[in-house]
């Protein structure tokens, strides 16, 4: 079973300070921000992807922009992200997650 754009956000949405920030229906979106949007918000989009056969391990690539109305405001949520992500280990939808690295 492959990673998915939902393994993302619901790793996101465990995180208590990022949904301080983001709501607790977190502005997470696909590709670009939406017109006129609310922010802070986070946008991924997928840019790499790879498959070894021989192990059974796929590598993905993910790009996590983050957007706020302050610079202050938006390197809190970097840091929040980059936080969350970097110590995450677990299994999500039958996808055992091994290492992300931010």
């Amino acid at each position: 079973m492959a990673f998915s754009p939902a393994n993302l956000i619901t790793i996101l949405k465990t995180d208590s300070e990022i949904t301080a920030l983001l709501g607790t229906n977190p502005r997470i979106y696909p590709g670009k921000l939406p017109a006129s949007p609310t922010l802070p918000a986070i946008v991924y989009n997928q840019i790499g992807k790879t498959n070894r056969r021989v192990v059974n391990l796929h590598t993905e690539r993910w790009q996590l922009d983050c957007y706020a109305a302050t610079f202050r405001q938006s390197y809190t949520l970097v840091n929040l992200v980059w936080d969350c992500l970097e110590n995450y280990i677990g299994k999500i939808s039958g996808v055992r997650i091994e290492d992300i690295r931010p």
